[in-house]
């Protein structure tokens, strides 16, 4: 099995999955190390001081309304 195989395997049996983010009213359990390593966003969510490094309920994202085209 290769990583992305394993990955996903272990997303799809939410093995391993430590935390949850919503959005457009959707859940999707995730890990913050796999988040993290591929967004700049998250690391810093993840890893800073911000709330959502400690809490335990779903990260809610929502859509930027100045930020669309």
């Amino acid at each position: 099995m290769d990583l992305v195989s394993g990955l996903a395997s272990c997303q799809e049996s939410s093995e391993f999955c430590d935390a949850i983010i919503q959005a457009e009213g959707k859940e999707f359990k995730i890990h913050r190390v796999v988040m993290a390593a591929v967004s700049p966003y998250f690391r810093g969510m993840y890893t800073g001081e911000f709330k959502e490094n400690k809490r335990e309920e779903a990260v809610e994202l929502k859509v930027c309304v100045y930020c669309t085209d």
